[in-house]
Protein backbone atom coordinates (compact mmCIF):
# COMPACT_ATOMS: atom_id res chain seq x y z
CA UNK A 1 0.00 0.00 0.00
CA UNK A 2 1.39 3.34 -1.03
CA UNK A 3 -0.13 6.40 0.85
CA UNK A 4 1.09 9.43 -1.24
CA UNK A 5 -2.50 11.40 -0.95
CA UNK A 6 -0.62 14.08 0.57
CA UNK A 7 1.72 14.42 -2.89
CA UNK A 8 0.17 16.29 -5.90
CA UNK A 9 -2.37 14.12 -7.63
CA UNK A 10 0.24 13.82 -10.94
CA UNK A 11 3.23 12.67 -8.80
CA UNK A 12 1.36 10.33 -6.57
CA UNK A 13 0.31 9.00 -9.89
CA UNK A 14 4.14 9.13 -11.37
CA UNK A 15 5.24 7.45 -8.36
CA UNK A 16 2.67 4.47 -8.54
CA UNK A 17 3.61 4.18 -12.01
CA UNK A 18 7.04 3.44 -11.21
CA UNK A 19 6.06 1.06 -8.53
CA UNK A 20 3.85 -0.92 -10.54
CA UNK A 21 6.26 -1.36 -13.79
CA UNK A 22 8.77 -3.03 -11.02
CA UNK A 23 5.88 -4.55 -9.21
CA UNK A 24 4.05 -6.22 -12.23
CA UNK A 25 6.64 -8.42 -13.21
CA UNK A 26 6.69 -9.99 -9.83
CA UNK A 27 2.95 -10.48 -9.93
CA UNK A 28 2.37 -8.35 -7.38
CA UNK A 29 -0.28 -5.72 -6.89
CA UNK A 30 -0.18 -2.28 -6.24
CA UNK A 31 -2.90 -0.39 -3.95
CA UNK A 32 -2.39 3.40 -3.75
CA UNK A 33 -4.30 6.14 -2.28
CA UNK A 34 -5.76 9.34 -4.11
CA UNK A 35 -7.91 11.96 -3.30
CA UNK A 36 -8.25 13.57 0.66
CA UNK A 37 -10.30 12.03 3.36
CA UNK A 38 -12.35 14.42 5.61
CA UNK A 39 -10.85 15.18 9.25
CA UNK A 40 -7.72 14.45 10.71
CA UNK A 41 -5.87 11.50 10.45
CA UNK A 42 -2.00 10.41 10.84
CA UNK A 43 -1.24 14.10 11.64
CA UNK A 44 -2.78 15.72 8.34
CA UNK A 45 -5.49 17.93 9.08
CA UNK A 46 -8.42 18.36 6.21
CA UNK A 47 -11.19 19.61 8.76
CA UNK A 48 -11.40 22.81 6.68
CA UNK A 49 -11.46 20.93 3.03
CA UNK A 50 -14.85 21.74 1.45
CA UNK A 51 -17.09 18.63 1.81
CA UNK A 52 -17.08 18.29 -2.86
CA UNK A 53 -13.15 17.80 -2.54
CA UNK A 54 -13.65 15.18 -0.44
CA UNK A 55 -12.59 11.66 -1.51
CA UNK A 56 -11.91 10.00 -4.65
CA UNK A 57 -13.15 12.18 -7.18
CA UNK A 58 -14.25 10.45 -10.58
CA UNK A 59 -11.61 12.37 -12.59
CA UNK A 60 -8.66 11.43 -10.49
CA UNK A 61 -10.06 7.48 -11.20
CA UNK A 62 -9.82 8.71 -14.87
CA UNK A 63 -6.18 10.44 -14.60
CA UNK A 64 -4.84 6.83 -12.84
CA UNK A 65 -6.59 4.54 -15.45
CA UNK A 66 -4.84 6.72 -18.36
CA UNK A 67 -1.26 6.31 -16.60
CA UNK A 68 -1.47 2.87 -15.32
CA UNK A 69 -3.17 1.24 -18.14
CA UNK A 70 0.20 1.54 -20.29
CA UNK A 71 1.84 -0.70 -18.18
CA UNK A 72 2.44 -4.71 -19.07
CA UNK A 73 0.93 -6.85 -15.88
CA UNK A 74 1.51 -10.78 -16.05
CA UNK A 75 -0.95 -12.96 -15.70
CA UNK A 76 -0.40 -15.37 -12.89
CA UNK A 77 -0.85 -18.66 -14.77
CA UNK A 78 1.42 -17.40 -17.29
CA UNK A 79 4.50 -17.19 -15.47
CA UNK A 80 6.94 -20.19 -15.69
Amino acid sequence: MLDLSEDPKQENIEICKEYLKKMAPLNLWLEMEIGITGGEEDGVDNTGVDNSALYTQPEDIWDVYEALSSVRLVNATSVA
